[in-house]
């Protein structure tokens, strides 16, 4: 994650295809997610900050340059560090945000992200928690909606 922060530092004035012309919002995106993967408090805090940053980076964007799935991804990612905290206001707050996004926002990945976060809102932990109880529900619902998915290529 520093070699791809110095590294977009160093290439900033080549014209690369591809990965290397992604947003640095984006890139901020994928550091949280990878920080928040690995799981322990140290990469939590830093899972945040890299989510904060990508959020911020991206609301900050002109319009056409905001990638709304980021910014659902970095939000969840946010949402499940809380969780990870122990912060269920936090957890709340982020995860209002995404459940209130138009479904057509909505792509496979972040639905997938949905379910897997009410897995772990399923874990004994929580079992007592009306916040979680609630929380849980209205992922549920948000899953039973289609998401948004490319749709296959045509044969030629």
């Amino acid at each position: 994650m520093e070699a791809a922060e110095a590294a977009r530092s160093a290439v900033a004035a080549v014209d690369l295809p591809g990965v290397f012309t992604f947003p640095e919002a984006k890139q901020w995106t994928y550091v949280g997610t990878t920080l928040l993967a690995l799981g322990s408090q140290r990469h939590m805090n830093r899972a945040i900050e890299a989510s904060s940053r990508a959020i911020a980076l991206y609301e900050s964007a002109p319009q056409q340059e905001q990638s709304s799935g980021d910014l659902l991804a970095a939000r969840l990612d946010l949402a499940n560090a809380h969780l990870a905290h122990g912060d269920l206001d936090g957890l709340q707050e982020k995860l209002s945000v995404v459940l209130s996004a138009a479904p057509d926002r909505r792509t496979a990945s972040i639905s997938s992200r949905l379910r897997a976060l009410s897995a772990r809102l399923a874990e004994p932990g929580y079992a007592g928690s009306p916040v979680v109880l609630s929380l849980r529900e209205n992922v549920r619902e948000a899953c039973s909606r289609p998401a948004l998915t490319n749709p296959p290529e045509l044969p030629q």
